[in-house]
């Protein structure tokens, strides 16, 4: 099998995320099918200079010492766009596929933020749904596949779903306001001033949240006797879950 260069946010064993979570799972598929995979990690790397000087180095002694090897970046966009415009500046053809991170980049490409010209490098991009692709096809690339964001489910003995006459709702992300959080606790609070549903319901929230969001998000959950913060849930542990079966 073919060697792959594969570059973006993986971090420890212990450490997760969107990303790191991501590109744990794709690691491992492409190991587990034979492939030769070098990780070049690039988790908490955008605030450290001298891990980008060391990057860098890492990306363009694959692309210059090893042509025929395939290059798979999978982070935001913006954090490679400087390699790939370099890519284009010095006119290396490699096989470079792009394995988009959430769901926004094709609209940047479309609203301008990327120039299509450095673009060209890529010989195939990787998005997680049919409109990404759909508006990188109006871009002009063609050479798209949709690959839904995954993760793999343990076997486990689940167990039985909240019976307190309530209905439990949990959100498992970063806190951030980007995610819909500040819609979530609005929404409670609308429900809450109605007759008779503050009781009928219960919000737990799981996840890092924003150093910026905390103050302002931790007071409003205050207010909300509904709601609580449960902290971070780590999804690579199977026992955890568990956790997250119990609610409807």
């Amino acid at each position: 099998m073919g060697h792959i260069y594969f570059i973006g946010g993986v971090g420890k064993p212990g450490e997760f995320g969107g990303e790191a979570s991501k590109n744990k799972e794709i690691v491992r598929i492409l190991s587990e099918q034979g492939y030769d995979v070098t990780v070049i990690d690039t988790l908490n790397s955008s605030k450290n200079y001298l891990r980008l000087l060391s990057l860098a180095w890492f990306i363009f002694s694959a692309a210059l010492f090893h042509p025929r090897a395939t290059i798979i970046f999978s982070t935001s966009f913006g954090n490679i766009y400087p390699f790939i415009k370099l890519f284009h500046a010095l006119g290396l053809k490699r096989n470079i596929i792009y394995w988009a991170i959430g769901g926004v980049f094709s609209q940047w490409v479309l609203d301008g933020k990327f120039d299509r010209k450095y673009l060209t490098v890529i010989r195939r991009f990787i998005v997680e749904g049919d409109k990404m692709k759909r508006e990188l096809a109006q871009a002009g690339f063609m050479d798209v596949i949709v690959v839904p964001n995954f993760k793999t489910i343990p076997r486990i003995q689940y167990p039985d779903k909240y019976n307190d006459g309530k209905i439990h709702f949990y959100f498992i992300s970063r806190v951030i306001p980007q995610k819909g959080v500040p819609a979530i606790l609005e929404c409670a609070r609308i429900l809450n001033e109605k007759p008779g549903y503050r009781n009928r319901f219960e919000i737990d929230i799981f996840g890092p949240i924003e150093p910026s969001y905390k103050e302002d998000f931790l007071s409003k959950i205050k207010s909300l006797d509904n709601v609580s913060y449960k902290g971070q849930l780590n999804l690579i542990d199977p026992e955890n879950y568990k956790t997250i079966a119990r609610y409807h």
